[in-house]
């Protein structure tokens, strides 16, 4: 399935800037890259008027009948309508004017793509000329789309550029033929096709001769794999890292918080220097001592 794209012109630009850092860092534009690269299967292309396709100048849209379309801004006889060639895509454009009576005019392209955009210049409804727009679309053999339609009231004062006349998307992933054509029976019409654009896809293309296509599915899973993988070493190194930090820190907390200090130790006085502090101060002798006053001498002798 396409992309929802609806009209798209290469003149929509898509600017994207990356950049580079440390791993952790760059690795969500490493991600994007890889997404980037998937989308990058999907290619904008165009088919010029008269440079014909952008990815081969050799293919170009066939106009017809022969000689019944003028390429401009060359200079051609009865030619009443002329748009600014500098606001034309590629400064080009053909146009013709198809009569009642005329057989079918046609633009045929050919392209391989998943959508297809379809884009005209449209005319003054003051202009000195046929200005009715009446154009049928024919995909791949089979109508398609609906008509696109303007009367000369429905038109504006001055010329419309880059106007979008018929855009599909979802088409199979193969080589299509479009045509574009002017058949009305009723009223004289105009035509001033520009040019054309189709979005390219270079997966799952569906080969005409053995009708298999790519399959994308695996392309996908092989890269969205990649992306997990990525991802877990992103991890796996985040945590490593941090690890590592841990452990700095944990073996600085762990060493010797204090200073070494010299302690003098000091040896216990002996016991024979060593006070009792269970004597009193001032002994004084047990009732019953025969200790003797060595100053008084001994105690008087009882009278006999």
């Amino acid at each position: 399935m396409a992309p929802a794209l609806g009209d798209f012109s290469p003149r929509r630009t898509v600017m994207v800037a990356s950049g580079s850092t440390r791993f952790p860092f760059c690795f969500p534009l490493l991600i994007l890259g890889l997404f980037t690269s998937v989308n990058g299967l999907l290619e904008l292309r165009t088919i010029d008027d008269a440079a014909g396709d952008s990815a081969d100048p050799n293919v170009k849209p066939v106009f017809l009948p022969d000689g019944t379309w003028s390429q401009r801004p060359n200079p051609c006889s009865g030619c009443n309508l002329n748009p600014n060639a500098e606001l034309a895509f590629n400064r080009t454009w053909h146009d013709t004017t198809h009569m009642e009576s005329d057989p079918t005019s046609s633009v045929q392209l050919s392209f391989t793509g998943i959508a297809l955009s379809v884009f005209c210049i449209l005319p003054p409804k003051t202009a000195q000329a046929i200005t009715p727009y009446d154009l049928t679309f024919i995909l791949d053999g089979q109508p398609v789309g609906p008509p696109f339609t303007r009367t000369t009231d429905q038109l504006t004062d001055s010329y419309q550029y880059n106007v979008t006349v018929f855009s599909m998307n979802d088409l199979q992933n193969k080589k299509h033929t479009f045509i574009m054509q002017m058949a009305n029976k009723t009223i004289s019409t105009v035509a001033l096709f520009d040019y054309a654009s189709y979005i390219y896809n270079d997966q799952g293309i569906i080969s005409e001769e053995t009708g298999k296509k790519l399959n994308l599915g695996a392309i996908l899973g092989g890269v969205l794999g990649a992306i997990a993988f990525l991802a877990g070493a992103a991890f796996l190194f985040l945590y490593a890292r941090r690890r590592r930090t841990e452990v700095r820190i944990l073996q600085g907390a762990q060493a010797d918080p204090f200073d070494s200090v010299s302690v003098t130790r000091t040896e216990p006085l002996p016991n024979k220097h060593r006070r009792n502090e269970s004597l009193p101060s001032s002994p004084c002798p047990a009732p019953g001592s025969s200790t003797l006053d060595t100053e008084k001498g001994p105690p008087p002798a009882y009278s006999q």
